[in-house]
């Protein structure tokens, strides 16, 4: 539930809910503290390092050698493989960094963000760190949060019909024609779309270092570890550059492997509440309502890098991820003793919701626009 059952919103027993949600958030960020729970453990963190290494010996020599036909395809599929998870994995640590959850210094963690973001991944923890940290604070608002505003190709709510303004890019999304055709088939495009989406993200690097004039503060050191990027990756690509086949095959496939981070980053919000309840809702409570953790078993975190504990994250997005499993009982307990939700789901029946709010979104635009066709 998003408020106590039958207590009117604005209320003063809506007010003094709100306060007593406010506080018990309060006594558990504490005890949290407590256990130690704030220090991330460096032994599982670092663990992440000799994975990402070993995935990169692969990529870095896959072209050196000639090959037959047979083992250059085999060679470069399992190339590609690997340096997708390479990227895959040095993500969750930069993830961590962005939030400044693994040292706990701002310049150290912001290196570290630079050498796993810019340098080995391609991608601006600048631009990064500014959309996340506003995704964080006003979690699914269509008008705020930059993470489901991604028309014309997704829509999550009929909101988007209506032409919204986005605070975020300062402009507004129109619902146009290309709108209306991705968002008719955006459940059967969601998989493929998110196999292409980091090359959306090396595109929003560049514009927000090249038109940020308010958040953008380390512009030349940024641009410096992209140029790095497009270096040692532009290497890597020129080893196949005189069969386009492989070419193309290792970049699609390298960029595809990482989808299993989209999915999990998206998984966690876009079948989720996008309705504002109040402007006085607190902060555990709206994270509640608009975010849902996924449950796995411990095996599958390697894959997930913590994202599965999207609640517990944005509930405490200082904490480490090594704390994430820890900190989950003591959510729930939270959440019962407050009288909200917390929402726990299958990944298969993560998926499902998302596909499912995906479909029901499109059916809506057809019955919306073809009122309006009749009309016009």
């Amino acid at each position: 539930m998003d408020h106590p059952e039958g207590v009117p919103l604005e209320s003063e027993a809506f007010i003094k809910h709100t306060d007593q949600v406010l506080q018990k958030y309060r006594e558990l960020d504490q005890q949290l503290r407590d256990l130690g729970l704030y220090k991330a453990d460096m032994s599982s963190t670092g663990s992440t390092w000799p994975n990402s290494s070993s995935c990169f010996i692969g990529p870095a020599t896959q072209g050196t050698l000639a090959l037959s036909p047979l083992t250059l395809w085999s060679t470069t599929l399992f190339a590609a493989v690997v340096l997708g998870f390479f990227w895959h994995q040095i993500a969750f640590v930069a993830h961590d960094a962005g939030h400044i959850a693994i040292t706990g210094n701002y310049k150290v963690d912001w290196a570290i963000g630079w050498c796993l973001g810019n340098f080995l991944g391609g991608i601006s923890i600048g631009w990064w760190k500014k959309s996340h940290n506003v995704h964080h604070i006003i979690t699914n608002h269509p008008e705020h949060d930059p993470d489901i505003q991604h028309l014309p190709v997704f829509a999550v709510t009929p909101l988007f019909f209506q032409n919204m303004w986005s605070s975020f890019h300062r402009k507004t999304m129109w619902f146009d024609a290309a709108s209306r055709f991705m968002i008719r088939f955006q459940h059967y495009l969601y998989y493929p779309i998110m196999m292409v989406a980091r090359f959306n993200l090396y595109a929003q690097s560049y514009i927000y270092l090249i038109t940020d004039r308010d958040t953008n503060i380390h512009g030349k050191k940024e641009l410096l570890g992209l140029t790095l990027f497009w270096v040692w990756f532009g290497y890597l690509l020129a080893q196949l550059r005189f069969n386009m086949p492989i070419f193309v095959t290792f970049l699609l496939v390298s960029h595809a492997v990482t989808f299993l981070l989209h999915l999990q980053i998206t998984l966690s919000h876009f079948a989720m509440s996008v309705h504002e309840v109040s402007p006085n809702e607190a902060f555990p409570s709206r994270q509640l309502r608009t975010t849902m953790d996924v449950d796995c078993p411990t095996w599958m975190d390697w894959f997930h890098g913590g994202l599965q504990f999207q609640a517990v994250h944005h509930l405490f997005p200082r904490l480490p991820r090594t704390s994430f499993r820890k900190a989950r009982p003591m959510v729930e307990q939270f959440a019962k003793e407050t009288n909200l939700h917390y929402h726990l789901v299958h990944f298969v029946e993560g998926n499902g919701m998302v596909l499912s709010n995906f479909a029901e979104v499109a059916r809506q635009m057809k019955i919306v626009f073809h009122k309006i066709d009749k009309i016009e």
